[in-house]
């Protein structure tokens, strides 16, 4: 008997129900606050990311001829807007010249640990449609996202971009170095 009281005291005992809810949906709600910086915190940066992209290839695109020094001081432009460190990022440019027999590269100049583009590489790419001995500039950059919630053990991938710009005052831009 007096276990059967004791449990229907217990059952109609509510001191303690709010603190049991918030245990419960607590967790939740931290990972969905989590989760929702992480996801604004991304886009921002993916943002960032693609106008700086966008930046250096209308910078390289107002040109008639570039040098290695010019092409360094473009990639200190995209760390510069894009807010990061060398170490995060992957920068390439290359100039893509068309002719009657397909797309050919002109020149390419990547920062490591990115190579310079090759034909093979160019065979798989999808780019503009390009008139004969007409030529775009081509800037990919790809940057390790890195949002603060990565240090509870979430994995994240590149964001990568590609631009192209079709030179402005000159059919093609050389490359003098």
């Amino acid at each position: 008997m007096k276990a059967a009281g004791l449990l229907i005291r217990l059952i109609k005992d509510r001191r303690g129900v709010a603190g049991l809810e918030f245990a419960l949906l607590a967790p939740i709600m931290i990972v969905l606050l989590l989760g929702s910086i992480t996801l604004g915190l991304l886009f921002r940066d993916s943002k960032a990311v693609e106008r700086a992209n966008s930046a250096v290839g209308d910078v390289i695109s107002r040109q008639t001829t570039v040098d290695t020094a010019y092409l360094q001081t473009c990639y200190q432009l995209f760390l510069n807007m894009s807010a990061r460190n060398a170490a995060a990022v992957k920068f390439r440019v290359t100039s893509v010249k068309k002719t009657s027999s397909g797309l050919t590269i002109a020149w390419s100049y990547a920062v490591s640990p990115e190579i310079a583009l090759t034909a093979a590489e160019l065979a798989k790419k999808t780019l503009p449609l390009v008139s004969d001995n007409d030529s775009l500039v081509l800037v990919e950059t790809a940057v390790t996202a890195s949002p603060v919630t990565a240090y509870l053990g979430g994995a994240f991938g590149n964001m990568s971009n590609t631009v192209t710009e079709r030179p402005r005052f000159t059919a093609a831009i050389a490359k003098t170095d």
